[in-house]
């Protein structure tokens, strides 16, 4: 498995910030499609009961870039990415912290 990094990046007044998580990725998970296998099981959860409630009390509604460590791994792990502690990354993509994610 090789390792997938996705950079969040916040912005508050002069403040600047940033989150980075990390999965191994499945092998048949080909390049690039990392961020977006991130997107549909976020979307996933948001569909969920739990989902539904942290993005209205947690989120207001909002649920944002930061708000992935919220959803729980086997979410991810149904698109073949599974959470990693771990430096060694081949493929990475910053998206800002505070933004909502479109689908």
């Amino acid at each position: 498995m090789r390792i997938y990094q996705l950079q969040t990046t916040w912005k508050d007044g002069n403040d600047m910030g940033g989150v980075s998580f990390y999965f191994k990725v499945e092998p048949h998970v080909r390049k690039g499609e990392e961020l977006q296998m991130i997107k549909q099981a976020a979307k996933d959860f948001l569909m969920t009961d739990e989902g539904k409630k942290i993005n209205k009390s947690n989120c207001n509604g909002n649920f944002g870039w930061g708000d992935i460590f919220e959803i729980p791994h086997e979410m991810f792990n149904r698109y073949g990415l599974y959470h990693h502690e771990g430096p060694k990354v081949f493929h990475s993509d910053t998206v800002e912290h505070d933004v909502p994610i479109l689908f």
